[in-house]
């Protein structure tokens, strides 16, 4: 027979308060960051999903004044494992937070001789052929370093979704031609999907165009710049990352989501040839 539970504490009440307000305020954020967004994802959805977690089991501890897992050794052998995977996921962040500074585009040094080309990542458009946040962020990162550094030539890169209305990288090219940049100065790419074909596909305009070299810079927003210059290395490239900023209302999301989609980035992008 079980024995019965004693009065639970002023800790047990403050722990399970403190759940429930977290959980409270991680579904608000969801919201609030969907505001400043264009639409739901992952990294939208994940701190609502947390928030629920939170929000059910303080819930639940506190219909049962006690706590769920009450023998010291269930406690351990469920603790052990979420402190090693939040270890991991601490220093996958870390790693994320550090990039711009450890390998940004202050590190890139031009050889003598060697031509300056950036690759503009594309991100996404809106219904009416305009960029969205995160890729006006990136052309106007890419563009104030085009501006303070002649001699750079930009590559624009981006296919078309199938919800878009036309290839990302035209609506990049009219962007930048809008702001000065002059059509010499820019190649498009038009046929990529993702950031593992960003590379690839721009690869073949510039060596098309002549280039015959392997660094380069490439501007994205500031949580991917990690996973680019990984799969930008796999394609050969000495790569450099250039920074745009994120609105701070979605932190949380695209530095959960990249966590994610780094994960699935490490198995599943390689070159195809």
């Amino acid at each position: 027979m079980n024995r019965k539970q004693p009065p639970a504490g002023a800790g047990f009440h403050v722990t399970n308060g403190l759940l429930g307000i977290g959980g409270a305020l991680l579904c608000m954020q969801s919201f609030a960051a969907r505001a400043a967004s264009a639409g739901w994802d992952l990294g939208l959805l994940l701190p609502a999903v947390l928030g629920m977690g939170c929000l059910v089991l303080s819930g639940v501890r506190g219909v049962l004044g006690h706590r769920l897992l009450v023998s010291k050794p269930r406690r351990r052998a469920v603790m052990w494992p979420v402190a090693a995977c939040l270890c991991v996921f601490l220093c996958v962040e870390g790693l994320l937070l550090a990039e711009p500074v450890l390998h940004g585009a202050g590190m890139y040094e031009p050889e003598p001789g060697e031509s300056t080309w950036l690759i503009v990542l594309g991100c996404g458009i809106k219904p009416d052929a305009t960029p969205s946040w995160a890729l006006a962020n990136r052309l106007d990162a890419a563009l104030a370093w085009y501006r303070s550094h002649p001699g750079t030539r930009l590559v624009v890169s981006g296919g078309q979704g199938s919800n878009e209305p036309e290839p990302e990288a035209v609506t990049m090219a009219r962007y930048l031609r809008a702001r000065g940049v002059p059509e010499t100065d820019m190649l498009l790419e038009t046929r990529s999907t993702s950031t593992m074909e960003n590379f690839e596909e721009s690869i073949g305009v510039l060596r098309r165009a002549g280039w015959t070299g392997s660094r380069l810079l490439f501007a994205t927003n500031d949580f991917h710049l990690f996973r680019a210059r990984m799969l930008a290395a796999r394609n050969g490239l000495e790569a450099y990352g250039i920074g745009a900023p994120t609105p701070p209302v979605i932190w949380l999301n695209v530095y959960l989501r990249e966590f994610f989609a780094l994960g699935k980035s490490l198995v599943v992008d390689w070159p195809k040839g």
